[in-house]
């Protein structure tokens, strides 16, 4: 039968704030299967701390300082330093200040972005989520994409260029290398891209060093084209517009990093200091970009009054400034050329890279299509743009650089107030109440609750961030000098404008941002604090009534089920924040509220006919949507026959009254009908029953028949196919002979063994077979036992005394060595059939004992039993180690899971051989198999314990965690998954104790009730483990306080 397999996966829907499950189809399975070839599979998805990988925070250190001198350390950033003085009109010192003064203001940004990278886990615009809301985002997530694809476009373009300098390849051919290159890169994700950067870090950055040398050679030219420049008379207020317009631009080159900063630091450590990561990523960035960019403003100054430098730039871009330069150099020259043409590569892949995560914020639905789908999109889009623009280099350059520099001057300028202002504090972080699920202590440690990056309702809307991220847009509108657009402040500077749009979208947005705040910054000083000591359900209560004010609950007391959908609040802190005048009248409103819903709690329970229970729960369940302030119980697969309600005493009773109606209608309504058939055949008759008829008619059995439950019509429809079926069913039983005289078990194991390896396959689905001793039951339809009834007397007769051979002994161990492969090899040559009991080993002659062979029965038998007799005599070389572990319990710990080969194998280095490992007491650690294997596996060990002892000193620790008994349950998981991966994952031993106790069924959990996990290991994986289990209880209570 094929098997089709169908994957899930859960969307969020914006319009209901519901998580659905969807299912992919073949489409999708095909490219998820596609992502097993190695690329990555992540897309926008949080890095939680524990899924974080295990490589050393320094190694990570390394790999990104390798990241950031490749991507900055090349001809992108030099492409754009080529201007100031060929463009825009500024000698070299003038062109040098402003530079270098507009590159290390940029570096700010990302170096100050990056540091959300390790504290969240996410990607960096889906960290702006937190800023601007679910919506608003999307929108800052296209301008991000435009934004990078721009940035790849120059340099598809400036490789273009770069290999048409020096070879007979057309343009198209550069462009097309940069894109496919960066493509597969950026497929294969953030490991390799590390990887890919680090190594070439250095000979880029090299290929520079060796570019100051030529450029050294003209350095002359310099002093003519200062002496050119004055001779233009360009007017101060003119040169101070220019000044500005290259400030600009020199800030957008590094500043637009900040848009995909975080994205790099994912895998760091969460605990990671801060100021580590600002430093790394400043210096990362400002080390090969003023490298880089020095150079290049020298080579411009130099080819502004060098003829052949200015000839080759106006025919090949800088390829042909770069040609010139290395020409003396010949061969060698070239190859220092395609080095830095790589170097636009390594910029390019990430680009591609964060590029093809920021389509997934765009929409949720998105989200299913793999990023490697995405990342082949955003190639395709700039290798059509390059072609179609390459030869307007200079133009992009000029034109577009600037325009990435206002949104990053807003988002960063946003993300300041945000971090300093409105979350610098516990008491503004309070304001924040639903994102941080009340306002304790503990809750608002941090400035974000990162659990929440994916749940717009913890979240803020954004609206304010909104309001002031298009004020910002006017204000750079306002000073943006480009050639398709000169704002009206632009135009006032010089008689070519100047680029003031940074400096305008940052003040206006400044002012506007605090603004949209005031209300909610009022709430540090007028607070009210209303006390409520009964039972009310406020959030349901107050959601829609109480205006311009911030409400939160402390306190939260839940009683009821620990399965309940909804919850009340007990002994309840209602938290006023806002206006005076608006606190006070929210005030009353609560009041009001509270008087309204406030009203005596009961507990009720209703018996219900055992017969009957399923017919009544089903007509009662929907009383669930009608009473939404009762609390229901109800027992679908349990023995019991109790409902159980809670909440509002005069709802009870009302509800309780309409089960009561509910369960008269329903008795009146069945009957009840007993249906007597023979006891074996009761399971086989059952399958005939077609499962509508399951579904409108209760049908169960025990060992006196069927009992049917249900109207009349649908019992007599049962009835009827059970009366048609049974007669179709019969029992035979099969006396078999003795094959061993005076031991029946050694039969009772033939029987098996034959069952297993010759029986089974033509009776399997048909019927049902029990056998004991020499004793055959056999069940189904008459046609099929009669066969099968035949096949087990002709198979048995051919067992006889001379077929059958007994090697006394214990072989049992021989599994544990990996020994039985050999010999289930050996024994399957000679059609030998070989079950090893307690006390023997027994052989079967499986060629049906037939004349022919029977003369070659005993050298095909002494063949097996030699391999026995190998077997045993390996049994008997074994050797025996016991290791005292003392204080090392830890080890064992982790051994009691069942998973000390995967721990082991590390140290082993395959060196296991055949080897068992067993724990008898609580500080020793047996293993045993051959001499040299139990050798080695004793040294590995204690290699083992000493790495441990020597690794800051881990002990055995103990740490207990307490969670609500009520969501004991959905913690552990069904099957347990949750709680055998925490054990797996941190190699820790876990304990459950004082569990709170049932008040009325198992089922009613105190509302108190707090359960005692234990957890034993060393330091870190028990640190690691603690943390995994308090994430997953506040998942589930955010879960239990969305329901």
């Amino acid at each position: 039968m094929a098997e089709e397999k169908v994957s899930f996966a859960s969307e969020y829907d914006e319009s209901t704030n519901k998580v659905n499950v969807v299912t992919s189809s073949r489409y999708l399975l095909w490219m998820y299967k596609l992502d097993n070839l190695g690329v990555e599979i992540r897309g926008i998805e949080r890095v939680t701390p524990e899924e974080k990988v295990s490589i050393g925070k320094w190694r990570l250190f390394i790999q990104v300082i390798g990241l950031w001198l490749a991507a900055c350390g090349g001809v992108t950033t030099m492409s754009s330093f080529f201007l100031p003085t060929l463009v825009y009109n500024l000698n070299l010192k003038n062109a040098l200040v402003a530079s270098l003064l507009g590159i290390n203001l940029g570096n700010l940004v990302p170096a100050y972005s990056s540091t959300m990278g390790p504290q969240s886990g996410c990607r960096q615009m889906v960290t702006a989520r937190f800023l601007f809301g679910q919506w608003f985002v999307k929108i800052v997530a296209i301008i991000v994409i435009i934004g990078m694809i721009g940035w790849s476009v120059i340099n598809c373009v400036a490789g273009g260029q770069l290999l048409l300098a020096i070879s007979d390849a057309n343009l198209e051919v550069g462009i097309a290398v940069v894109m496919v290159v960066s493509w597969i890169i950026g497929v294969f994700g953030i490991r390799v891209l590390l990887k890919f950067q680090s190594i070439l870090a250095i000979p880029t950055n090299v290929a520079i060093l060796l570019f100051y040398i030529v450029v050294a050679k003209k350095i002359g030219h310099i002093s003519d084209t200062n002496q050119a420049i004055d001779d233009l008379n360009i007017s101060l207020q003119t040169s101070t517009g220019q000044w500005l317009s290259v400030f600009a631009l020199a800030y957008s080159v590094t500043s637009t990093w900040g848009g995909g900063a975080s994205d790099y630091y994912i895998l760091f450590p969460d605990d990671t200091p801060s100021w580590q990561v600002f430093i790394l990523t400043f210096l990362g960035i400002a080390v090969p970009s003023n490298f880089a960019a020095i150079c290049s403003v020298i080579a411009g100054a130099i080819a502004y009054s060098y003829q052949p430098w200015s000839e080759n730039y106006d025919n090949y871009g800088i390829g042909g400034i770069f040609a010139l330069a290395f020409e003396p150099w010949h061969g060698f020259g070239k190859f220092v050329i395609v080095v830095l043409y790589i170097s636009l590569i390594c910029n390019n892949i990430m680009n591609t890279y964060s590029c093809a995560l920021e389509f997934q914020l765009i929409d949720t639905r998105l989200t299913y299509v793999p990023r490697w789908i995405w990342t082949t999109v955003v190639a395709v889009i700039y290798l059509v743009l390059a072609l179609a623009g390459k030869e307007h280099l200079n133009n992009i350059l000029g034109n577009f650089l600037p325009m990435l520099g206002y949104w990053i001057t807003i988002y960063i300028t946003l993300l300041l107030e945000e971090n300093l202002i409105f979350r610098g504090t516990k008491a503004t972080r309070r304001l924040h109440h639903n994102e941080f699920d009340g306002t304790d202590e503990e809750s608002i440690s941090t400035l974000y609750n990162w659990a929440n990056w994916n749940k717009p309702l913890y979240r803020s809307m954004g609206l304010a961030a909104t309001l002031s991220f298009l004020c910002g847009v006017a204000g750079a509108v306002l000073g943006m000098n480009q050639v398709y657009y000169v704002g009206v402040l632009a135009k006032k500077v010089g008689d070519d404008g100047a680029d003031l749009g940074i400096y305008l979208c940052t003040s206006r947005r400044t002012v506007i941002r605090p603004r949209g705040k005031t209300i909610k910054a009022i709430a540090k000083h007028d607070n009210v604090t209303i006390k409520i000591i009964r039972q009310l359900r406020l959030r349901w209560l107050l959601r829609n009534d109480v205006k311009n004010c911030a409400i939160s609950y402390d306190k939260f007391a839940y009683f009821g089920l620990p399965t309940n959908y909804r919850a009340y609040y007990n002994d309840v802190d209602v938290v006023i924040r806002g206006k005076r005048s608006d606190c006070d009248t929210a005030k009353e409103e609560v009041l009001q509220k509270a008087e309204e819903g406030t009203t005596e709690v009961s507990v009720a329970e209703f018996e219900v006919e055992d017969t009957r229970r399923m017919f009544i729960i089903k007509e009662t369940e929907p009383l669930q949507e009608k009473y939404p302030e009762l609390i229901f119980y109800f027992p679908h697969y349990t023995d019991e026959n109790t409902i159980y309600l809670k909440g509002p005493k005069l709802k009870v009773e009302e509800a309780l009254e309409e089960i009561k109606q509910v369960n008269a209608r329903i008795m009146e309504d069945t009957v009840v009908l007993e249906v007597n058939i023979p006891e074996k055949t009761l399971g086989l008759v059952s399958r005939d029953i077609p499962s509508d008829l399951k579904d409108d008619a209760l049908v169960k059995f025990d060992e006196h028949g069927f009992t049917i439950c249900g109207v009349p019509e649908k019992v007599k429809a049962v009835e009827a196919k059970i009366l048609k079926a049974a007669p179709k069913y019969t029992t035979e039983v099969v006396e078999l002979p003795n094959f061993i005289p005076g031991d029946s078990s050694h039969n009772t194991l033939i029987i098996s063994m034959l069952w297993l390896e010759v029986l089974g396959s033509k009776f399997w689905g048909k019927g049902e077979v029990d056998f004991d001793d020499l004793r055959f039951e056999i069940r189904g339809e008459i046609e099929d036992v009669k066969a099968f009834q035949k096949f087990v007397l002709e198979t048995f007769k051919k067992i006889t005394p001379t077929t059958v051979t007994v090697i006394p002994g214990s072989f049992s161990r021989i599994e544990h060595y990996d020994l039985s492969n050999k010999l289930g090899d050996i024994a399957l040559e000679n059609n030998i059939l070989y079950y090893i009991g307690e006390e023997s080993a027994y052989l079967i002659d499986g060629s049906n004992a037939t004349d022919e062979q029977i003369d070659g029965l005993d050298s095909r038998l002494r063949e097996v039993m030699n391999c026995f007799q190998e077997c045993s005599e390996i049994l008997e070389s074994m050797e025996r180690s016991v290791l005292h572990l003392g204080r090392m319990q830890i080890f064992l710990f982790s051994m009691q899971g069942g998973t000390q080969e995967t721990i082991l194998d590390e140290y082993l280095k395959g060196r296991r051989g055949h080897l068992t490992f067993n724990c008898p007491t609580s500080d020793e650690i047996t293993i045993e198999g051959p001499p040299d294997a139990v050798q080695g596996a004793t040294d590995a060990i204690n290699k083992m314990v000493n790495d441990i002892e020597e690794n800051g000193g881990y002990r055995a620790h103990e740490r207990k965690v307490l969670v609500p008994s009520k969501i004991l349950t959905g913690l552990i998981g069904r099957n347990r998954q949750f709680w055998r991966r925490i054990k797996k994952q941190n190699c820790v031993h876990l304990m459950i104790l004082d569990k709170g106790k049932g008040t009325r069924s198992q089922h009613l959990v105190e509302e108190d009730s707090k359960t005692s996990i234990v957890i034993k290991g060393i330091k870190l994986d028990v640190d690691n483990a603690a943390a995994c289990i308090l994430s997953r209880v506040e998942e589930l209570q955010g879960k239990r306080s969305l329901e």
